[in-house]
This record gives structure tokens, C-alpha cells and sequence, in this order.
């Protein structure tokens, strides 16, 4: 958030995709960085066949979950969230449960995923990151698509925001 607001619209994008590309990166062995485990094993995500691992899931993927929380509770929301946590857990460590708990708590209401559950279950405690494959279609002023996830169990959920910009 500082570097894009030093830097302007797009920063976070990009430090996104590069955070992306290194969690994607395949080790001689053809297992992606991201595949080494859950980002909670911290620095015990190192090893001599990910080397890289910890730094891609740490860093990157951390930055994507943070990117997401902000996107599901809203930026202002997100900024009371990261105000209240050295408040709320001053002189003591926050496990990923405590984080999760004061996530939710600026959740809105009639949120699906209510106790943030469903997504720390899967991006914090889990491994895979979809890849999203979008097809689309537009026919007399009408536009239809597709978006499928690849990578993943059928089971994973992601919530995607859609954006459609029309010319004028």
C-alpha cells in the first residue's frame, strides 16, 4: 500500500504478478514453489528441493491473501483491521487463528464465508493457487463467458471480481 502510494495505480498489480511468477516457479523436480506447503510453516518451508519456497509462499503469498482480505472487507475496513491489530495484540504473538478471528470481525454482512473459515482454510492452512482460464464470447451487444480454475481440487473456491469496460 505505501509503495503504491509513492508509486501510483498499478503497483500492487505488479508486485502481484511478480509474487505470482515466483510461486509458480518449478524446481527441477517440476513441483511449483507454492507446492511446498502451507504459508502458517513459515521459515519450515525451506529445503533443499524448494530452496526459494519460503520467501515465494512468505512474501508472495502472503501479499496475496492480504490483497484479498482487503478486497473482501474493503479498504477502509482493511485499514481499521490493520490499526486495531498492534492494539489489540500488544506485547504478544497473533497466530494465524487470532488473525483470522479479527479479520472477520470487519467482514460485511452477509458475507458467504462469515468467520473467514472457508478462506483461511484454503489459502492459509492449504496449498494451490488456481489458474484461471477465461473465454469469452459477445454477440449482438452481449457479452457471455466462462472463467475455470485449473490446479486445484474441485473443491477450492476463489471469488473472482469480474470488471467489464465498455468503450465510451
Amino acid at each position: 500500500l505505501y509503495l503504491e502510494q509513492q508509486s501510483g495505480p498499478g503497483t500492487i498489480e505488479r508486485f502481484l504478478g511478480y509474487y505470482l511468477e515466483e510461486l509458480w516457479r518449478e524446481n527441477p523436480q517440476g513441483n511449483t514453489n507454492e507446492s511446498a506447503g502451507p504459508i502458517v510453516l513459515g521459515e519450515r518451508l525451506t529445503s533443499s528441493r524448494f530452496p526459494n519456497a519460503m520467501a515465494a509462499i512468505v512474501y508472495g503469498k502472503g501479499a496475496w491473501i492480504m490483497h484479498m482480505i482487503r478486497t473482501a472487507i474493503g479498504p477502509a475496513s482493511f485499514a481499521k483491521l490493520l490499526s486495531a491489530l498492534p492494539k489489540d495484540f500488544a506485547n504478544r504473538n497473533i497466530s494465524a487463528e487470532g488473525f483470522r478471528e479479527a479479520a472477520a470481525a470487519y467482514l460485511p454482512a452477509g458475507s458467504p464465508d462469515p468467520a473467514f473459515k472457508e478462506f483461511f482454510d484454503q489459502w492459509v492452512y492449504g496449498i494451490g493457487m488456481p489458474r484461471l482460464k477465461v473465454s469469452w464470447s459477445q454477440q449482438q451487444g452481449r457479452v457471455s463467458g466462462v472463467i475455470e480454475q485449473e490446479g486445484v481440487p474441485d473443491y477450492f473456491v476463489a471469488p473472482v471480481m469480474l470488471e467489464l469496460q465498455t468503450a465510451g
